[in-house]
């Protein structure tokens, strides 16, 4: 009896047409459009990662996708008007006419009976006498290009990172966060370049692995693939939480190590002396909206964000040591740091920041110039959704203070603050507090508590001087 053995690597590797594999192992579909389509198409080359390293397996979606790609082609030299996304409409329609439903995971045995006998009587008449023709007939052979695609809109739909993504938004307590929604569309959408659109529950460990080696040879900080990592692993485990899985699928994103994590880390360069206030003379010479925020932020040591998120009346300056509370409110949350409370986050966390110096400058400038009605403290930070826009308000403060000549980001005042606060003999405790290293919660006993608040007055006074 003839043995069949599987062809061999270099085999493979020959019979691949239209793939090129990258120096990461990974193989990648690309193929030229047809001279004469590329005028009724929007690219003259296809590239579609394949997201394997194993020529059989790259072969098998190469077929695939030749399939496809052809089937598009036929039908566009076939109808002048068409799109290439012609098929696969009238094909839905021919599914709907039917009474099927696309990717279903079971049909009504009847009503496919009626699509399918059509074709099975294509297939007869093209095999003719031939058995062997039958069983080795490509549909393409006999049916045109919409009958191929309704037969591929039949297959059952298998679940990919985007579905999961939309399960695990539906149990989130930020899930109708839009950058919640970003951040996590962000991570799918580096792993699907990397190694390929797959279905969620044929992703390997090998995939992670290519992908931190992708990002890794694309220079990316540790620190960002292994975000990327955390937000994967979140929504493959409420994935499998919410589809009775997570007994019987392990998560192919937990337990990665990722080479010379943290190696790569830049830590904030805090700014010296003469810039310090060299920067507070250039805001209080400005003395707009944009250069409050600065100034807030230089001297309580606050995030960014935490800054332009304020409300009005969380600026509180009619007391005997005027300050900010700084909590969760309507336009955005605060970021907080598990360690300090035990690996859990709770969403009333607060602190109170007194107001000394070039911030309490910003904060008297921020009431009197505020307009009846106004909420928030920096409105044109505060986007149609009611939610904070971080990302633009860092973008803009950034960009005016390298403007300024200075080799900093306004990150780099949290780091500045915590030199001071040591540099002046604020213990380490305190320090903490002042800057959110450590937490406060709604109901303790230092909630507005006028003696501490001066405690953290005179550290905050000796850390900012005379600006």
């Amino acid at each position: 009896m003839r043995q069949h053995r599987r062809p061999s690597r270099s085999l493979l590797l020959l019979a691949i047409r239209y793939t090129e594999q990258r120096d990461n192992g990974l193989f990648y579909y690309q193929r030229a459009v047809p001279t004469d389509l590329r005028n009724r198409l929007p690219t003259k080359i296809i590239k579609v990662p394949l997201g394997t390293t194993d020529p059989a397996v790259a072969l098998k979606k190469v077929k695939l996708l030749n399939a496809k790609h052809e089937r598009q082609w036929d039908l566009l030299r076939a109808d002048p008007n068409a799109s290439a996304e012609a098929a696969e409409v009238q094909a839905l329609h021919l599914l709907l006419e039917h009474g099927l439903t696309p990717h279903a995971p079971t049909q009504d045995e009847a009503a496919l009976d009626a699509l399918l006998r059509p074709f099975e009587a294509a297939r007869e008449a093209y095999a003719g006498d031939c058995d062997e023709t039958y069983r080795q007939a490509d549909p393409r052979s006999y049916l045109g290009p919409v009958e191929v695609a309704a037969l591929d809109l039949l297959k059952p739909k298998k679940d990919k990172l985007k579905d999961a993504l939309e399960v695990y938004l539906r149990a989130h307590q930020k899930g109708d966060d839009e950058n919640r929604r970003k951040v996590a569309l962000d991570a799918i959408t580096c792993f699907i370049t990397a190694v390929g659109d797959h279905p969620v529950l044929k992703i390997e460990r090998e995939h992670v692995r290519s992908f931190i080696e992708y990002e890794t040879a694309r220079g990316r900080k540790t620190g960002t693939t292994r975000r990327r990592l955390t937000e994967l692993r979140a929504i493959m485990t409420r994935y499998l939480i919410e589809k009775k899985l997570n007994l019987k699928v392990p998560n192919p994103f937990s337990d990665h190590s990722i080479k010379g994590e943290g190696e790569d880390a830049e830590d904030g360069s805090p700014l010296s002396a003469a810039d310090w206030s060299k920067l507070v003379n250039i805001c209080r010479t400005v003395d707009d909206s944009a250069r409050w925020a600065i100034a807030l932020q230089m001297a309580t040591g606050a995030r960014i964000g935490e800054i332009v998120g304020l409300e009005l009346e969380e600026i509180i300056l009619d007391g005997p040591v005027p300050w900010v509370v700084i909590t969760r409110n309507s336009a955005r949350g605060i970021k907080t740091d598990k360690a300090a409370n035990n690996g859990r986050r709770k969403k009333d966390s607060f602190r109170g920041v007194p107001l000394v110096g070039v911030a309490l400058w910003a904060a008297k400038r921020i009431h009197d110039t505020a307009v009846e009605g106004q909420v928030f403290a920096f409105p044109q930070y505060v986007g149609e959704d009611g939610k904070v826009k971080n990302d633009s308000a860092s973008a803009t403060l950034n960009k005016w203070i390298k403007a300024q000549g200075f080799d900093h980001t306004s990150h780099d005042f949290r780091h500045t603050m915590r030199d001071r606060l040591r540099n002046t003999g604020c213990p380490d405790e305190a320090a903490r507090e002042i800057g959110g290293w450590a937490k406060e919660f709604v109901g303790d006993k230092v909630y507005g508590d006028g003696r501490i608040l001066s405690i953290r007055q005179k550290h905050l006074q000796a850390a900012v001087g005379e600006s």
